[in-house]
């Protein structure tokens, strides 16, 4: 895989548009022709179809903010992301996440087909 400024710029379009609450560009930034989901922080933010996903970014007062580690990358019509992002919330408290995605380039745009956030919590924090 070599590094990719076109997978890099939709990931920025993604972070600011989805930030913007501008559904509207939603099918402009999430893959039509595939299967996609988004995999959020919370036991709960499991969105394995379009609907779904879009119902999560639909959801105003929430930004997501990009880190210094992005990085991007592309093989043929596929790309994958990974960053340090933020999500930060109306009352200006901030979950820091960190992303692993996978896009693929439909007619000339990179577009999102799945996403991933976790937060860095230590393994005894969880560990049942």
């Amino acid at each position: 895989m070599q590094q990719s400024e076109g997978v890099k710029e939709a990931m920025l379009r993604f972070y600011i548009l989805s930030s913007a609450y501008d559904v509207g560009s939603f099918d402009r930034l999430v893959s039509q022709k595939h299967e996609s989901m988004v995999i959020g922080t919370a036991p709960d933010d499991w969105f394995d179809d379009r609907e779904q996903w879009r119902s999560a970014f639909e959801m105003e007062g929430v930004r997501l903010e990009a880190g210094d580690a992005l990085r991007s990358y592309q093989e043929g019509s596929v790309g994958r992301v990974t960053d340090q992002s933020t999500f930060v919330f109306p009352d200006g408290a901030t979950i820091p996440t960190r992303l692993a995605a996978v896009m693929r380039e439909e007619d000339g745009t990179w577009k999102l087909v799945q996403a991933h956030f976790s937060v860095d919590v230590p393994d005894e924090e969880v560990a049942i």
